[in-house]
């Protein structure tokens, strides 16, 4: 499934995301 694959290449970004609005 592509859509789960995409989400796992973005799952890393959003938390570096998160991690820096902090």
């Amino acid at each position: 499934m592509v859509l789960l694959h995409v989400g796992y290449l973005v799952l890393p970004v959003f938390g570096s995301v998160r991690n820096r609005a902090q």
